[in-house]
């Protein structure tokens, strides 16, 4: 692979040579950056890369090796304080597997289960800007929350598994009802239709909302 993408950039450089003043040049990434002088890289969804040869080509950086390869042939040793941090949904739909080289070579899997109601409500607000003094007057947000629990449970129950449910649609429905006033109204727009496209689902849903609202 390293030889390929040299001749890719040395193919690339001699048609810009050919009667053009531009350069062809590789600019490092922040991963190189934090290979090089340390620091914290994030991979976010590693198990959906656009290029399936990305994930393998980082395991020699993180076995014995401690050093990647640049297409431009520069061979760069991993920092002592450069730590790689991967994260992804296994319960999404479209998410694969993880790279089993790579989960082999990972020195903590962490499962994070969903954060509860507490933690929930830090995030929404956090995520939505509210005021509890003016916001709280348009949104119960345990009410909300109440309604996110029901409508999880009854995706679940009868595998409405054409969308997904999560804190982002959540917070989308309460900054929506902020705008609208009507909590039902906004969770067709948000909560609702991210969940499900089946028109009898929604229907189902509706009604639910509509019983706690």
């Amino acid at each position: 692979p390293t030889e390929c993408m040299a001749a890719m950039f040395q193919q690339a450089q001699n048609s810009l040579d050919k009667g053009s003043s531009q350069k062809f040049k590789f600019v490092p990434g922040q991963l190189v950056y934090a290979m090089k002088f340390g620091g914290v890289w994030g991979f976010d969804e590693v198990s959906l890369p656009q290029n399936p040869g990305v994930v393998p080509s980082l395991n020699p950086a993180m076995d014995g090796t401690q050093s990647i390869t640049l297409p431009n042939g520069e061979i760069v040793k991993r920092h002592p304080n450069c730590v790689f941090v991967g994260t992804t949904n296994l319960d999404l739909e479209g998410c694969r597997n993880l790279n089993q080289a790579w989960t082999d070579r990972c020195q903590l899997i962490i499962d994070l289960a969903e954060p509860n109601d507490e933690e929930l409500i830090a995030r929404i607000k956090a995520m939505t800007g509210f005021d509890d003094a003016t916001d709280g007057k348009i949104v119960d947000l345990d009410r909300f929350l109440q309604a996110y629990h029901a409508i999880k449970e009854l995706t679940q129950a009868h595998r409405m598994d054409d969308g997904s449910i999560g804190p982002r649609h959540l917070a989308d429905w309460v900054l929506s009802t902020l705008i609208t006033g009507d909590a039902v109204q906004s969770a067709g727009m948000t909560i609702i239709s991210g969940a499900t496209a089946d028109p009898r689902s929604i229907a189902e849903l509706e009604e639910k909302i509509a019983d706690i609202f």
